[in-house]
């Protein structure tokens, strides 16, 4: 579960600042650490749901 928070931290950090590239930050460390491409797909696409959602409430 570290890894998973630690990427997407790192990868929302990243997006924040430049407004792009969670999906692709996070997939591609995550397939880097020897995570299995399914589980990959699934946690970034759930994660990018509720980020996507969290920022349009924001605005």
């Amino acid at each position: 579960m570290l890894p998973f928070i630690a990427v997407g931290y790192a990868a929302q950090r990243a997006d924040g600042a430049i407004g792009m590239a969670y999906g692709v930050a996070s997939t591609t460390i995550l397939l880097s650490l020897g995570i299995s491409p399914a589980a990959v797909s699934s946690s970034v696409h759930a994660a990018e749901v509720f980020t996507t959602g969290a920022s349009g409430l924001a605005r």
